[in-house]
């Protein structure tokens, strides 16, 4: 299966690398890349302009691997940012979210993963470990699925 890293407000796409090691390891194709305004893309830094900008990179993207990969099923796996991003540009379009310092996050009491902070796979190594289970039973078994609706009776 094809997976595309799509990282959450204020980071880049080189946070997920242990994650994205992880997903390969289980003979997945991962790719990303930084959103606009965000690590090494263009565009003013932290700005939301059109949320459909982010939409329309991630499919060229996605496009592009597929172009090589036919067939293969794709996930997207995202992190905080797609539904607020959207929100925030239909309420106040061209708003700047200035610095965040990834280090406050607060910590979300809905979270499944008590104690932990927002930023699951950049966690204790217990959490991150047990997050990386869930990924991969979540992939494994739709993976699984995909593949035994291609394979002949």
């Amino acid at each position: 299966a094809l997976i595309f890293v799509s990282h959450g407000a204020a980071e880049h796409c080189g946070r997920y690398d242990e994650l994205a090691q992880m997903l390969t390891g289980l003979d997945l194709l991962v790719f990303a890349h930084d959103h606009v305004g965000h690590g090494q893309s263009e565009g003013d830094r932290m700005v939301v302009s059109d949320f459909h900008v982010f939409v329309r990179d991630v499919l060229q993207h996605v496009d592009m691997v597929q172009k090589d990969h036919p067939g293969l099923p794709v996930f997207l796996l995202g992190h905080s940012m797609v539904l607020a991003a959207k929100v925030l540009n239909l309420v106040l379009p061209n708003l700047s979210l200035g610095p965040i310092d990834s280090s406050v996050l607060s910590r979300n009491k809905t979270e499944i993963y008590e104690g932990a902070y927002h930023v699951l796979h950049r966690e204790l190594p217990e959490v991150t470990g047990s997050v990386f289970h869930e990924i991969n039973t979540w992939l494994s078994q739709r993976t699984a699925a995909v593949a035994g609706a291609r394979s002949p009776p």
